[in-house]
């Protein structure tokens, strides 16, 4: 893992800064960047993914979308993060840190707050947390919480989350009567 991790970050800091000065666009080498990170996953055991998560990808978006938040731009096709003068589009942050929810299932929540706040998409952030309330690895003290974000994302966009596809009257009576039939069994 250790040159897999050597060559991802010359690439990062070296490839992925070297097109920003050039000012060109800089699609290509988020693509191959991208496409570096599956193949080190791919070729690397299970075991050793960690290595690579953690060592170079995680930090290096965690620092890019930190700067996103406050250097925003929207165009025509969706939103277009800038960070530190490298274009990084929303879809590819999505998708990256999607893959890394299915290594490490507890980072979804820390995903759904960045669709929530910093990539302004609400209805991916609503998805994720309804899969946070669906899972039973979920602490019950963190439910609640879970609970409140969901249903305020849920009611400040109802039509972004309508659209793919959360039903949140269905959602809401089939709390209560779990609710209910828990408060049944207790008595």
């Amino acid at each position: 893992p250790r040159l897999w991790m050597d060559y991802l970050n010359f690439y990062q800091n070296y490839c992925l800064l070297l097109d920003t000065t050039t000012k060109e666009t800089t699609t290509n080498s988020i693509t191959t960047w991208r496409r570096l990170i599956n193949r080190a996953l791919q070729s690397l055991p299970v075991t050793q993914h960690n290595k690579i998560w953690n060592g170079c990808v995680i930090p290096f978006l965690e620092k890019k979308i930190i700067v996103l938040n406050t250097t925003k731009e929207d165009n025509n096709k969706g939103n277009t993060l800038i960070a530190s003068s490298l274009l990084v589009p929303s879809e590819t942050i999505v998708s990256i840190l999607r893959r890394y929810c299915q290594y490490t299932p507890l980072y979804r929540k820390k995903l759904a707050e960045y669709c929530e706040s910093i990539l302004h998409r609400p209805a991916e952030a609503a998805l994720l947390y309804l899969e946070l309330l669906e899972d039973p690895r979920t602490a019950s003290t963190q439910k609640h919480d879970l609970w409140i974000k969901f249903s305020d994302l849920v009611c400040r966009y109802p039509t972004k989350c309508t659209a793919v596809g959360i039903e949140f009257d269905e959602l809401v009576r089939g709390a209560l009567s779990l609710q209910q039939k828990q408060q049944k069994q207790n008595n």
